[in-house]
């Protein structure tokens, strides 16, 4: 696949779908109404609160899980360093250097598919919390050693000969870093700074008018590691899982995997899509949602016909500008629809708005997944065998490590009417889970009689979402 294709984050238009495009789009709309009548009659009571809690997992999966984490987090360490290598030292025609495949295809498409299956992986990928749980790891030996706890006691006598104030007795130096770490927990953790963070990433991808650039990408990844860096340095490593855009991302699509991780670290099982009931909204997890949710939407909309017509003498920095306002008023609409759904359904069930709005978020991240697989299912798969040949040469110097520079991108590999199904069904699919997560959250709030009701405004917008996408999707 061509440059233009990592580019465009898809593939492309097509005229030879196995079925008309109004048939697609009824079938879905149809598919979703006919899962909220039957929710309605067989599932009047909360289910997926319970099946969240799931179940312990096999002692052998949780002996196996401790070398595996060790290797994920290696793993991690590597990846991280080739790709800001490449990206700083490697060619810089983005043909020939593998950091964009691997930040736009590999990372942010097959890790969103990754997590829906393993769980939070990115947790053991992360380099900023692979590189601070060890820097914890070395502190916490030290201070266990007998030479530190002896350097600290003769400290400890040396200053109280010249305190001026009362102190707390037996503070250790360690102790210290430990209370300062809990004043900043104790301070509220939002998901604003992801939200940013998710919102500059997608910028960089489907606005910025050469996002494919090693030396822009090099930048970038820099810019982002200083400042997660400093999230550590200020707040401790547990800030991450917050500050971090795609840790909060990524632990929202690990709701949905049927393999987790407890409170107190307990491997356990569960249905797949149950976590949902049990996902935790914080100030900013809205706008984070819906800036991962636009996005997708955005991007089919800037492969559409009319916008290509519409944009095609802009370039460079105008370009930019131009899809930028795109991209920003693509994710206000979407917001606006959500809201104005909570809207209604806020006179319906005499409930706040801000409550409904964060109480229902949870069913809007299976169709924001389902969007991602629908738009980048085919560029996974073409794009994921080009990475392949240039794992060889990762820098573009001429070098074949493992022998696979000369392999080619195999077209054949599946065919459009395959993509075309696949798009249809991951669309589908997460709408349908959409439907399902917010009728159980309903029913555990609300008798069944106002649950029905107050879901019929979410409905109406989970339709247009299911018609504007795959319209979006498969007409672009």
């Amino acid at each position: 696949m061509s440059l233009g294709a990592i580019l465009a984050h898809g593939v492309g238009g097509r005229t030879d779908l196995p079925l008309p495009i109004w048939l697609f789009a009824y079938g879905a709309g149809s598919a979703l109404v006919i899962s909220f009548v039957t929710l309605h009659i067989l599932w009047r009571k909360p289910r997926l609160d319970s099946d969240a809690l799931g179940s312990p997992g096999p002692s052998f999966l949780e002996r196996a899980s401790k070398p595996a984490a060790f290797i994920t987090r290696l793993f991690g360490l590597v990846m991280f360093g080739v790709v800001i290598g490449a990206a700083w030292f490697g060619d810089q025609s983005a043909a020939a250097n593998i950091s964009p495949i691997v930040v736009y295809v590999l990372f942010w498409v097959g890790l969103q598919i990754a997590s829906l299956v393993f769980g939070n992986l990115w947790s053991l990928l992360s380099p900023w919390n692979t590189l601070a749980l060890g820097i914890e790891q070395l502190r916490d030996s030290a201070d266990r050693s007998p030479c530190a706890n002896n350097a600290t006691r003769f400290t400890s006598l040396r200053l109280a000969k010249h305190r001026l104030y009362p102190m707390e007795p037996h503070l250790s130096a360690g102790a210290l870093r430990g209370s300062a770490d809990t004043r900043a927990a104790d301070k509220p953790a939002t998901h604003w700074p992801a939200t940013i963070g998710i919102a500059g990433f997608v910028w960089l991808e489907l606005c910025y008018h050469d996002p494919s650039s090693p030396r822009v990408l090099a930048l970038a990844i820099s810019l982002y590691a200083i400042a997660m860096a400093f999230v550590v340095i200020r707040f401790g490593r547990e800030r991450l899982n917050t500050a971090d855009a795609f840790a909060a991302w990524f632990e929202f699509l690990a709701t949905m995997a049927p393999v987790f991780r407890s409170e107190n670290g307990e491997l356990r099982l569960r249905w797949p899509f149950a976590g949902l009931a049990a996902m935790k909204t914080r100030p900013g997890s809205v706008a984070l949602v819906m800036v991962v949710l636009g996005s997708t939407a955005f991007d089919g909309l800037s492969r559409s016909t009319w916008w290509r017509n519409t944009t095609v003498k802009y370039l460079g920095w105008e370009a930019t500008v131009v899809a930028t306002i795109g991209l920003f008023w693509t994710i206000v609409i979407m917001y606006a629809i959500y809201v104005g759904a909570m809207t209604t359904a806020e006179q319906i069930s005499k409930t706040e708005r801000r409550d409904l709005v964060a109480a229902f978020l949870s069913s809007l991240v299976p169709i924001a997944l389902a969007y991602a697989v629908g738009h980048y299912f085919s560029l996974f798969i073409f794009e994921g065998q080009q990475a392949l040949a240039l794992a060889s040469d990762p820098f573009g110097r001429g070098w074949n490590l493992f022998g696979t520079i000369d392999w080619s991108v195999n077209y054949r590999m599946i065919s459009t009417d395959m993509i075309a199904w696949v798009q249809m069904i991951a669309i589908v699919t997460g709408h349908v889970v959409g439907v399902v997560v917010a009728h159980d959250r309903a029913v555990s709030i609300f008798k069944i009689k106002v649950a029905t009701k107050s879901q019929i405004p979410l409905l109406v917008v989970m339709v247009s979402y299911t018609v504007g996408g795959l319209t979006l999707l498969l007409g672009a």
